[in-house]
C-alpha cells in the first residue's frame, strides 16, 4: 500500500512531500511534510507482535514524561485515538520528525555528550526499574546465536555448490564458534537486567549544533532485559574504534571517565567489556547472514571476515585491553 493512503489515519494535514529514507535495513521509514508540519513514517517489515510495539511506544513516553533531556521519537495518535495502523498484516506508526545530522565519527566532544546521555538513560531505567516481559539476556545472545549459526552450518552442508558468500561464512564460523563458547556468561548473567537501547551506534543519534538533538531506534528495547554495561560496549565498538573496528584506547577511555562522572561501573562491569565486545561482533556477523538470506537486495555486500577478524581482535587482546581502559 502506498504511504499516502496509510497517513489518512492521521489528521496532519495536506502531504506536500514524501521521501523513502535510505536509512533502515529492517523497516521501512518516511519523512513526511505537510502544511502542519514534518513527520516520520514506520513500517515495520519484521512480523512483531502488538504487545512488543505498545511496549516501546509505553517506554518512550515513559521516558520523555521522567525528564529524559533528548528527543526520541514520540507516536502520534491516529483520529481514532490509536498509535498503530495495521494494513496488511504490516504495522505503521508516525512520529514527529527529529531535526538533526548524523556525525559517522566521534570525537571527544561527540563522546563527552554521549556518556552524559547514556549514564542519564541508565539512572533513568534504574530509577523506574523498566523492563520488557521479555526474557533476561544472561549468555549475550550465545545459544540463540549458535544455535541459528547451526542450522545455517547444516543447511550450505548440503548444497552441492556454494557462493563466495557463503564459502566466507563457513569459513569464519570455525574461527567464532569457539570464541563464543567460551564468552563469561555465568560472570554476565549476575548482572541486573532492564530494557536497555541495546542499539546505540552512530546512524541512531542525531546533532545540532554540537548537541544531541535526538536518540533514535528503540525497537530493540521490547525484545528483552540486558546489562547497562552492553549499551557501553556497543558504544565502544563502533564509536571508539578505527577503520579496522579496534579499539582505541584513548578513545575508550576517555568515554568510560566521562560516563562514571554520572554513573558508575562495577569492577565486574569493566572485567567483562573485551567479552562483550567480541560476543557482539559475532551477534553482528550472523545478523549480516541473515539478512544476507532473507535480504539479498539490500544486503549486497556481507562483511563476514570484517566482523569475524574484530571479534578475534578483542578475544586475543583481552589483557591488554583491560590494561588500557584503567
Amino acid at each position: 500500500m502506498k504511504p499516502e493512503k496509510v497517513l489518512k489515519n492521521w489528521g496532519i494535514g495536506k502531504i506536500k512531500k514524501i521521501k523513502l529514507s535510505e536509512e533502515g535495513v529492517v523497516n521501512y521509514n518516511w519523512f513526511v511534510e505537510t502544511d502542519k508540519g514534518k513527520y516520520f513514517l514506520r513500517k515495520f517489515l519484521m512480523n512483531r507482535k502488538t504487545s512488543d510495539l505498545k511496549f516501546e511506544i509505553d517506554y518512550l513516553k515513559k521516558l520523555q514524561a521522567s525528564g529524559f533531556k533528548y528527543p526520541t521519537p514520540n507516536p502520534i495518535s491516529t483520529i481514532k485515538n490509536k498509535f498503530l495502523v495495521k494494513v496488511n498484516k504490516k504495522y505503521f506508526w508516525l512520529d514527529n520528525f527529529i531535526e538533526g545530522k548524523i556525525k559517522k565519527e566521534f570525537k571527544k566532544r561527540e563522546l563527552r555528550e554521549v556518556a552524559k546521555m547514556v549514564s542519564e538513560h541508565h539512572n533513568i531505567l534504574e530509577k523506574l526499574k523498566l523492563r520488557s516481559s521479555g526474557k533476561d539476556i544472561n549468555d549475550l545472545g550465545q545459544k540463540e546465536v549458535l544455535n541459528e549459526m547451526g542450522k545455517f552450518i547444516r543447511k550450505l552442508s548440503k548444497l552441492k555448490k556454494l557462493s563466495k558468500e557463503e564459502r566466507s561464512y563457513l569459513n569464519e564460523t570455525e574461527k567464532l564458534i569457539p570464541i563464543f563458547n567460551g564468552v563469561n556468561v555465568k560472570k554476565y548473567s549476575r548482572l541486573k537486567k532492564y530494557a536497555i537501547h541495546r542499539d546505540l551506534h552512530q546512524d541512531n543519534i542525531l546533532w545540532h549544533r554540537g548537541k544531541i538533538s535526538g536518540v533514535l531506534d528503540f525497537e530493540n528495547v521490547a525484545f528483552g532485559n540486558d546489562a547497562f554495561v552492553k549499551d557501553i560496549c556497543i558504544i565502544l565498538q563502533y564509536s571508539c574504534s578505527d577503520n579496522e573496528l579496534r579499539l582505541s584506547f584513548e578513545n575508550a577511555r576517555f568515554f568510560l571517565r566521562e560516563y562514571m562522572k554520572y554513573r558508575k561501573l562495577r569492577k565486574i562491569e569493566l572485567q567483562l567489556i573485551p567479552d562483550i565486545i567480541a560476543a557482539g561482533f559475532i551477534e553482528d556477523f550472523e545478523y549480516q547472514y541473515w539478512l544476507f538470506v532473507n535480504d539479498k537486495k539490500r544486503m549486497k555486500n556481507p562483511k563476514f571476515k570484517r566482523y569475524s577478524e574484530a571479534a578475534q581482535w578483542y578475544w586475543n587482546n583481552k589483557s591488554k585491553i583491560l590494561r588500557e581502559i584503567k
